[in-house]
């Protein structure tokens, strides 16, 4: 068992508070596309093969979006 830190545990949830606004305003500038296709992996839990079938379009195509989506995410939250 942990041995309880209030200190720790306020500057921990802090941080991830910070993360998660960084995230939603990095989201927030995506294009349409790159907001569905980031989305869909990581909310709706699809397969990059099930979108590519559902939006007709290359497995290139999705990959280099989604690819571009969490570059964007990064460098928001560096």
């Amino acid at each position: 068992m942990r041995d309880f830190d209030p200190e720790a545990d306020v500057e921990a949830a802090s941080l991830t508070m910070e993360q998660k606004e960084t995230s939603a305003q990095a989201f927030k500038r995506m294009t349409p596309c790159r907001k569905e296709f980031f989305s869909w992996r990581y909310e709706e839990k699809g397969s990059f093969k099930q979108l590519e079938a559902q939006k007709g379009v290359s497995p290139a195509a999705v990959t280099k979006a989604y690819k571009r989506a969490l570059a964007a995410m990064r460098r928001k939250a560096a």
